[in-house]
């Protein structure tokens, strides 16, 4: 599958001489970044930025954000901070996620099985 001419919603940006397209999805609370590599049907990357908002759905209340708009240049540093943590847009898969929070890149923090709290048995056992 491959991207049509024009692909709607869908910007530009030239990274180490790799194409890639992205587009925003402002929303009220966490809002999203998704670049995808020159093959669209492979591994994206997803940039959740929390307590983003756009200026423009939370009109006319100010905005905090940090970096105020996101430009082409905030895009090019999380692709190359994804890549920097292992991206490989030309593999197929699951999106990559990565967030922006405190005003960092980082990757989330997700529970493994060794840290995922487990329920406390002692209340189950019966004494003899």
């Amino acid at each position: 599958m491959a991207f049509p001419t024009y692909s709607r919603g869908l910007r530009l940006i030239t990274v180490n001489r790799t194409v890639f397209r992205w587009r925003l999805s402002p929303n009220t609370s966490d809002s999203a970044l998704m670049v995808y590599g020159p093959v669209p049907s492979h591994r994206a990357l997803k940039v959740t930025l929390r307590g983003w908002t756009d200026v423009w759905v939370v009109f006319p209340y100010p905005s905090t954000n940090k970096p105020y708009s996101i430009t082409p240049n905030f895009v090019r540093k999380a692709i190359e901070f994804g890549l920097a943590q292992g991206w490989t847009p030309d593999a197929k898969g699951t999106a990559f996620e990565i967030e922006w929070r405190d005003e960092e890149f980082c990757v989330p923090t997700k529970l493994t099985e060794e840290t995922q709290i487990q329920p406390d048995d002692s209340r189950n056992t019966n004494s003899a």
